[in-house]
């Protein structure tokens, strides 16, 4: 259960800077963001300007960071995730996971 929280921690980390992300690249570019982009996929970045490359390349790194600071390797991470993608009954246990953290995040502030 503890790797399963600290999938959710780290995938909440993730998303956040993802939509931090987003919206800095839409600003800068003026144009919304290719839905294909992935760090695993080196060529989704093709066709985008360096400024916003260098800022999707950034994304990546620190994602792997927040994975790493959670204990789970990348690796290990893309399998959970998989599975909560494919699996409705792992993506109900994680998703109350996330109510969870939710409850306790903001019974803590």
């Amino acid at each position: 259960m503890d790797e399963l929280m600290d999938y959710v921690r780290a995938a909440r980390g993730i998303e956040t800077l993802r939509q931090t992300v987003l919206k800095t690249i839409e600003e800068r570019s003026g144009d919304p963001v290719p839905s294909n982009l992935a760090c695993y996929k080196p060529n989704s970045l093709d066709g985008l300007s360096e400024n916003i490359r260098k800022l999707v390349d950034a994304f990546c790194a620190d994602s792997r960071t927040i994975i790493e600071d959670t204990n789970l390797t990348v690796p290990r991470f893309n399998e959970i995730r998989r599975k909560y993608q494919t699996d409705p009954e792992f993506k109900k246990q994680i998703d109350n996971l996330y109510l969870n953290l939710d409850t306790k995040t903001s019974s803590n502030t």
